[in-house]
């Protein structure tokens, strides 16, 4: 089976904080885990195998869990 050809790449953030997935992202994130410092959201463009959308941290951080648990089955 092919590997689909997915291309990530950091964007500025949006004004409007608006992501593709259709809800208004957090201006800060805690990237690094619950008791972490907040942060300034990040989001990406994200193109390949039929994707044309920029999303936000947090819908990238789920993205990251699906694709990992998809590819190692846990």
């Amino acid at each position: 089976m092919e590997k689909p050809n997915i291309i990530f790449k950091e964007v500025d953030v949006p004004q409007d904080l608006l992501c593709d997935n259709g809800h208004v992202a957090p201006p800060y994130y805690k990237r690094n885990g619950y008791n972490s410092e907040e942060l300034p959201i990040r989001f990406w463009h994200v193109t390949g195998s039929g994707i044309n959308k920029t999303i936000c941290e947090p819908c990238m951080t789920i993205l990251n869990y699906i694709l990992h648990k998809d590819k190692h089955g846990k």
